[in-house]
């Protein structure tokens, strides 16, 4: 069974417009095995024309299944096996 997807309309990288928009993170620190991510919001239009009601859009923020991932902790996606702890954290 095949599902549908729906092709959106970008006038730039999405990447890059929530890197610009978030500005300079390089302050910010992330501990242990946490990540600091952005959350993709839909346009406002379909690559095929359609355009998606504000309340679809103002769901992504809740329901959002795209990040992207800005920074991460240093045993962020470790392994167990590979994972030393210190003895005091």
């Amino acid at each position: 069974m095949k599902t549908a997807t729906m092709k959106m309309l970008h006038a730039a990288d999405p990447a890059a417009e929530l890197k610009t928009a978030i500005g300079d993170i390089s302050k910010i620190k992330v501990m242990h095995n946490n990540i600091l991510c952005a959350v993709y919001k839909r346009p406002e239009r379909t690559a095929s024309g359609l355009y998606l009601s504000d309340g679809i859009r103002k769901e992504d923020e809740y329901q959002g299944k795209v990040v992207l991932v800005l920074k991460k902790g240093p045993i962020a996606f470790v392994d167990d096996d590979k994972l030393a702890l210190p003895d005091k954290m």
